[in-house]
């Protein structure tokens, strides 16, 4: 068996569930197809490329659960790591593997009843469904969101999620936002931005998303709609709507 390490540090495995096999908890399954740099499956040291994440690094949580849906799960994660994120992965079901909506399973770092008494500068929820309807019920993630917004830290999320989630828990009242383009989503935004050309809407420490975009710049940056480091922070192609800059 045999554990591998991608180039912003998220973890991949393949098969073996024993504990005995020493691989790394925190990883991603595609089948039997895997890339990446491969790491001693006992928990050894990488042999090189591992990416380092500052003692003093800003910190985020990106909730999934089973539905939920995998590019937007797993670019939100890469692309805050890539920024110098501390990203942990939090499952709201009672294991740590989710079934994705495309049914990747995706290893999470931990269950989200252990991240409560935590503090993170960003919560971030993917869409996808029936996921964003399991991030809904969770009562530990519920409790977390209002615990961000009371304290004013940021809180994103993207496609289903802001419909789902964020305006059934009241965090959309009076604010602009953002979801996936259908008007099943759309009709439960408070105040809803139905605008092809605005993909990303910020709001006071509330950030919503429309879906993954097909555009290299993406939103990760600049906030104020310059998008300055487009270029600089060599963002993915396919990307979702983090501002990067300001969780450093």
């Amino acid at each position: 068996m045999a554990a591998f390490v991608l180039s912003s540090g998220v973890r991949l495995r393949i098969g073996c569930d024993d504990s005995s096999c020493g691989l790394y908890r925190t990883s991603l399954w595609f089948g039997g197809s895997v890339v990446g740099r491969r790491v001693r499956a006992d928990g050894g040291k990488v042999s090189s490329g591992k990416r380092q994440i500052s003692m003093n690094a800003k910190t985020a949580l990106v909730a999934i659960g089973n539905g939920s849906e995998e590019i937007e799960a797993t670019t939100i994660a890469d692309t805050l790591v890539r920024a110098g994120v501390k990203v942990t992965i939090a499952s709201v079901e009672d294991e740590l593997v989710c079934t994705m909506s495309r049914g990747v399973k995706i290893m999470a770092d931990r269950m989200i009843g252990d991240c409560e008494d935590i503090d993170y500068d960003l919560i971030a929820l993917p869409g996808g469904m029936p996921g964003a309807e399991r991030l809904r019920d969770s009562e530990a993630l519920k409790n977390m969101l209002m615990k961000q917004e009371a304290g004013k830290k940021m809180i994103g999320a993207i496609c289903a999620a802001p419909a789902v989630v964020l305006a059934h828990h009241g965090l959309l009242e009076e604010r602009n936002a953002t979801c996936y383009p259908s008007p099943a989503f759309m009709e439960k935004l408070p105040k809803n931005i139905d605008d092809d050309e605005v993909p990303v809407v910020y709001d006071g420490n509330v950030m919503t998303s429309r879906c993954v975009l097909q555009d290299p710049c993406a939103e990760v940056g600049d906030p104020s709609g310059g998008c300055t480091t487009r270029t600089e922070t060599r963002v993915p192609p396919v990307c979702s709507f983090i501002g990067a800059r300001e969780l450093r």
